[in-house]
């Protein structure tokens, strides 16, 4: 399951996938940034629930630095005009 699961070909940084884009021609329009999915692994954690507030903290650390917290960084990409 998740990233280490079979069809995941090979693990990146965020700069080591930057580099990958680029060398692909295409460009990052968009950087999404997830924090773990805290109310997945418990309904404490959803909305209304007695810790939502510590889900709310982690997804605004995800979004300031991300290179710790995130859970998943999705780029969206699009091909570069030459």
């Amino acid at each position: 399951r998740g990233i280490l699961d079979r069809t995941h070909v090979k693990l990146y940084t965020l700069k080591s996938f930057g580099r990958f884009m680029q060398e692909s021609d295409l460009q990052v329009t968009r950087k999404i940034f997830t924090p773990i999915p805290l109310p997945m692994i418990h309904g404490i954690f959803a909305e209304g629930g007695l810790l939502h507030w510590l889900h709310s903290i982690n997804n605004a650390l995800a979004t300031v630095w991300p290179s710790l917290f995130s859970f998943q960084i999705i780029l969206v990409c699009k091909k570069r005009i030459l």
